[in-house]
């Protein structure tokens, strides 16, 4: 009795036992799908930060940014380290436009004031921005600080027409000194150059022609002259001489050749 029904229960709970098998497997398998989301999603946060961290750190090369937009009119600041262009940025009776031209028109009167107001105008960016995403000027700030500004097209519209962009300002005022620096060192080794070329030239059209006049002085010794101990010092004058002017023709040579003006001239 007691083995039949053993048999008998076994039968009677198999369905049952069928179920708590598959709630298990599935309880198991969504233990496991959601480790994996939950690894995942840690993955992809701590990317997420070194992401946000990068970012940030290139923004620090920036002392303003702004997000204009450019349909409505409006501009949203995301970092400004001068508070008089924060509130004006902030004075929400301007427009973007508005309050650009009002910003550039307190800068000091320098050579650069006019072409960065021409380049903050909104109305010739899509011209400006029709093939690029990007573009630069550089201008003089307060204490004639070089600065360059760059527009970046951040959004568009199905016309293409742009609806957004970012303003960056960055100071660049000891790049702007050390290019001018190695600028006029520059030129001052060109200018350096061109004189030694002229003085290496004069030196050589002058050194000639009393070399010449000395050869064509020792010429008629050595035609008219008898005695053979002064033919023979006309003769080491004549070598030497020759010697010399082949010596000065060489620099001629050479700074014909600085200054541009060698000519080949093919001959058999």
């Amino acid at each position: 009795w007691y083995s039949i029904s053993v048999i008998d229960a076994t039968e009677e709970y198999r369905p049952l036992n069928r179920l708590v098998v598959v709630v298990l497997v599935v309880f198991i398998v969504a233990i496991i799908i959601l480790t994996m989301l939950f690894i995942n999603s840690n993955i992809k946060s701590i990317q997420a930060d070194k992401l946000n961290n990068r970012l940030a750190a290139t923004s620090n090369i920036y002392i303003s940014v702004y997000d204009i937009d450019i349909i409505n009119d409006t501009l949203e600041e995301i970092k400004s380290t001068n508070p008089t262009s924060s509130s004006i940025v902030n004075d929400k009776t301007l427009g973007a436009q508005e309050a650009f031209n009002k910003l550039f028109s307190f800068l000091p009167e320098t050579s650069t004031k006019q072409s960065i107001k021409n380049f903050v105008d909104f109305s010739t960016l899509d011209e400006r921005l029709m093939f690029i995403d990007t573009i630069t000027a550089e201008y003089q700030t307060y204490g004639d600080i070089w600065c360059r500004a760059r527009f970046l097209v951040s959004e568009r519209t199905e016309e293409g027409r742009i609806s957004h962009v970012l303003w960056l300002v960055e100071s660049i005022d000891a790049e702007k000194r050390s290019k001018d620096r190695l600028i006029n060192i520059s030129e001052r080794a060109i200018a350096a150059s061109e004189a030694k070329s002229a003085f290496l030239s004069n030196m050589s059209h002058e050194i000639r022609t009393p070399i010449n006049a000395m050869l064509g002085l020792n010429e008629m010794v050595l035609r008219e002259c008898t005695d053979s101990d002064i033919l023979s010092y006309a003769s080491g004058i004549n070598t030497a001489g020759h010697t010399l002017l082949g010596i000065v023709n060489d620099i001629l040579d050479f700074s014909k050749i600085e200054a541009g003006k060698m000519e080949i001239i093919p001959v058999d």
